[in-house]
């Protein structure tokens, strides 16, 4: 939280507030919300749920020792006092703490008063995306819908669609009646609603965050035409926000009836496109695909990996697909590798046992050696 506070209000300070600070937590905020759709239904009570939050995951249910009573007008103090101090040096480390710790403290009451105290506060509006940020998962445990309503107030696309996926992703049912009465209010929640940024130059697509509601409220018998009729961004957005929503254990079942619905290619954007890619990996091989589908699909989920990452992946898949079907694609995935990191590339290949699956990738390996990608031309 220390560093990643810091690079915000530095960010604020010498790049320009809208155009650097998004970039700084994309990675962290997309990967926390993911984790929270994982909660199983085996689960016991008394676990708490993980509430995504700017830079750090954490527990929006935590047993705390009894602390006095929040103090909106205290804590915007100290939010102030951190960002004069940021402009002279860097937090020591716990300094800044009590961004998160202190709203554990406050009631819904509380975090409301936040908006009226910060329009009084002295603090510039283009801060106070920090204080909204560190509210609105907080109150999403209280009172989602007004929860949603604060991030909206806030401003900032990112931090309110964490928030809508996060409600979304625990009642679906609920997030979508909301989301349906706000694009028929005055003015309507739509694409205008927020300002993008450098790192976040998709407008809000509503329409998309509506059917990720519909479809995780019943992923069994949820009509999946308008999923299969889109294309482009919106198929991206749309598919993107289902993603993040639905439980990890009914992704079998939405890429079994993407499948059936003729549409592998989706079944394959699906899997490239997961925030999670050992989680794809694990639902993919209960899925029940055709196995030419599935082995191609197979491939892709490895395709976005880190070369360090695929030694342990590449076991998954030689255990996973088809012999028969998976040569060129365990040659496509060797070459890229090849590429990327030869060395490791070449020691993965020198322990596989002696048979077809170490010719393919040999000579995939001494392909891809003899012939690089040219080289990228420097931009100055």
């Amino acid at each position: 939280m220390r560093l990643l506070l810091f690079a915000i209000i530095a960010a604020a300070i010498l790049l320009g507030f809208q155009q650097g600070r998004e970039s700084l937590r994309l990675a962290a905020q997309e990967k926390e919300l993911s984790a929270i759709g994982k909660t199983r239904a085996g689960e016991t009570s008394g676990e708490a749920s993980t509430l995504a939050t700017s830079g750090s995951a954490v527990a929006a249910k935590i047993e705390r020792q009894a602390q006095g009573k929040f103090n909106a007008t205290a804590y915007i103090a100290k939010c102030r006092a951190l960002i004069l101090m940021a402009m002279v040096r860097e937090p020591n480390f716990g300094e800044d703490d009590f961004v998160q710790h202190d709203l554990l403290d406050a009631t819904t009451e509380d975090l409301l008063q936040l908006l009226d105290q910060l329009h009084e506060s002295g603090i510039p509006e283009e801060f106070w995306s920090l204080i909204y940020e560190s509210a609105s998962p907080r109150l999403l445990d209280k009172d989602p819908l007004r929860a949603c309503e604060f991030s909206m107030k806030g401003g900032d696309i990112e931090n309110f669609t964490l928030v809508v996926r996060s409600w979304i992703a625990r009642d679906p049912q609920a997030a979508g009646e909301w989301l349906k009465m706000k694009t028929q209010a005055e003015p309507p929640l739509n694409e205008k609603t927020f300002r993008t940024y450098y790192s976040h130059p998709e407008e809000l697509y509503v329409p998309g965050l509506q059917l990720a509601a519909s479809i995780a409220a019943a992923p069994a018998t949820a009509d999946l035409e308008v999923l299969t009729k889109l294309d482009g961004s919106k198929l991206k957005a749309s598919l993107d926000d289902l993603l993040h929503v639905l439980p990890p254990d009914r992704l079998p079942l939405l890429l079994k009836r993407l499948a059936e619905c003729g549409r592998e290619d989706l079944v394959e954007m699906a899997i490239k496109q997961h925030p999670e890619p050992a989680l794809a990996r694990e639902y993919l091989t209960s899925a029940s695909l055709p196995p030419a589908t599935f082995t191609r699909a197979a491939e892709l989920a490895l395709s976005e990996l880190q070369p360090g990452d695929l030694p342990g992946a590449m076991k998954w898949y030689l255990k996973a697909t088809d012999p028969a079907l998976r040569g060129e694609g365990l040659q496509r995935i060797v070459s890229s590798w090849t590429q990327e990191n030869p060395h490791s590339a070449a020691a993965w290949i020198e322990q596989l046992p002696e048979g077809a699956d170490r010719k393919l990738a040999k000579e995939a390996y001494e392909d891809a050696r003899a012939h690089p990608p040219p080289k990228k031309a420097r931009p100055w």
